[in-house]
């Protein structure tokens, strides 16, 4: 049987391979990773992501 999973995912950086000096970031497929572990992992109710 399998479950239904819902979560929520907090981004608090720019979203960009490259980022002008001091401002936090995260490439985009850094980020789909942690949506894709998030989904198979099924084992969080909240993720957050920040500088």
């Amino acid at each position: 049987m399998e479950f239904s999973h819902a979560a929520s995912v907090a981004i608090n950086l720019m979203i960009a391979a490259e980022a002008p000096e001091g401002v936090p970031r995260r490439a985009p497929d850094e980020i789909a990773l942690d949506y894709w572990n998030l989904h198979a992992g099924r084992d969080q109710a909240e993720h957050f992501i920040g500088g």
